[in-house]
């Protein structure tokens, strides 16, 4: 990506949400999962210092066409143990 000289990645879980809901218990949690998939979260890290020297939002170092890469979500019912 454009102005970086420190690229980091991070390997993620992600977990789609299918229903809403407040307040709900451990037992219930996965009853409102949807899927789930991998991503990779991009952060350039020389831009997220400056931002943070100067007490600055970092949404620069963390937003950026394709800062989010995302593998195709399975959904929870083809997960055997989530």
């Amino acid at each position: 990506p454009p102005l970086t000289n420190n690229l980091h990645h991070e390997i993620e879980q992600i977990v789609a949400i299918g229903k809403g809901g407040s307040n709900i218990s451990e037992s219930e949690a996965l009853s409102h999962v949807w899927g789930y998939g991998v991503g990779v979260d991009l952060t350039r890290r020389d831009i997220q210092a400056e931002a943070k020297e100067k007490s600055k939002p970092w949404d620069m170092a963390k937003g950026f066409d394709f800062s989010a890469p995302m593998s195709v979500l399975v959904p929870s019912d083809k997960v055997a143990n989530p």
